[in-house]
């Protein structure tokens, strides 16, 4: 009869097979453990911000009921977003060659999640509030934006 390894036993062993055989070597492409982090902070942003911008599409149809929008605004949600991401990332670009990286995200991180607490607790539901919320997150997330910086 054959037993069973306990959980953690089969967690040791996959936790050691991903150190060994998938960690170690993406470091030593990267140049050490330190830069791999920091590629894995900067996708995981990478992936929130897609699934956020996702998110509209799961939702559009209550969207458009709710706040009585058409396609057009719709779409307006996602670009305001993309854009004034994409406009704060210019200046946040300079100050990431002045500045640590390490604080300006933790910055960042704090001001989004702090966006984020604003919109779940506002209880107005405009398009205009939404088209706000959704600016202000992506103004938040631009100093994590892959061209910010050179560091």
């Amino acid at each position: 009869m054959r037993v069973k390894p306990s959980r953690h036993a089969t967690r040791d062993r996959l936790h050691d097979w991903f150190r060994a055989d998938v960690e170690a070597p993406l470091a030593q492409r990267v140049g050490g453990e330190e830069p791999l982090r920091l590629i894995l902070l900067l996708a995981g942003v990478l992936a929130l911000d897609s699934a956020d911008k996702a998110t509209i599409g799961a939702v559009v149809a209550d969207l458009e009921r709710s706040l009585r929008i058409g396609n057009v605004e719709v779409g307006w949600l996602v670009t305001a977003s993309t854009g004034i991401g994409a406009v704060f990332t210019l200046p946040f670009s300079v100050f990431a060659d002045r500045a640590h990286r390490t604080h300006l995200l933790a910055i960042a991180i704090v001001a989004w999640s702090l966006a984020m607490a604003a919109g779940a607790a506002s209880p107005s539901a405009t398009c205009c509030s939404a088209t706000s919320r959704r600016s202000h997150r992506g103004a938040c997330r631009s100093p994590c934006s892959p061209s910010s910086g050179s560091r």
